[in-house]
């Protein structure tokens, strides 16, 4: 068995002088780095207006811990206010229903929705919403952002993360949001303007 073993081995070191040594594997080619994204369009914004003053004999407007009041939430609320962008299918804005020149009311016994379907009630009024304790009839809402985030829902049939995508994709709305919350467009932030 011995010489067998020695053949073998010597097989092999023949084999192995007459055959090329192995290539090392080649690395796999480097891949071109991806192209750089164009810039996001720099936005540049105008102050915005300031806050009006409070009427006289009335105290100023509270406004909450979690959403103090700024001119640059109102403005921007403001613009969202007519702006069908916010709704389900671009359709609808809120200034629709709530006409200023009827102390933001509407003149229908019932309004409709996004879609067509009737609402149960006419759009309420919004003068001096924000000195009111609670909202609805009922006052089953704590706060005029839950309202805000009802009606968006409900009126204007909005996916929420749908609509706030779509209002970044505008890079003025997204400048925007950036400068109100210090963060883009979101489904809390949009009621919250």
């Amino acid at each position: 068995m011995r010489p067998l073993a020695l053949f073998v081995s010597a097989a092999c070191l023949v084999a192995c002088q007459k055959a090329p040594a192995p290539e090392a594997p080649k690395a796999a080619p480097t891949p071109a780095p991806a192209p750089t994204p164009p810039p996001a369009p720099t936005v540049t914004l105008p102050e915005a207006p300031a806050l009006p003053p409070v009427p006289t004999g009335l105290s100023p407007v509270p406004s909450p811990d979690e959403n103090p009041t700024t001119a640059e939430r109102a403005e921007l609320g403001w613009l969202l206010f007519f702006d069908p962008r916010a709704s389900k299918d671009g359709s609808m804005a809120c200034a629709q229903c709530h006409l200023i020149e009827r102390a933001y009311t509407s003149p229908e016994a019932v309004d409709t929705k996004v879609g067509g379907a009737k609402n149960k009630r006419n759009a309420p009024t919004m003068t001096n919403l924000g000195y009111h304790p609670q909202y609805y009839w009922d006052g089953r809402m704590p706060t005029l952002e839950a309202v805000s985030n009802a009606a968006w829902k409900g009126q204007l049939g909005a996916d929420p993360t749908v609509v706030a995508e779509a209002l970044n994709a505008v890079p003025e709305y997204k400048a925007r949001f950036e400068r109100a919350f210090g963060e883009p467009a979101t489904p809390e932030t949009v009621p919250r303007a």
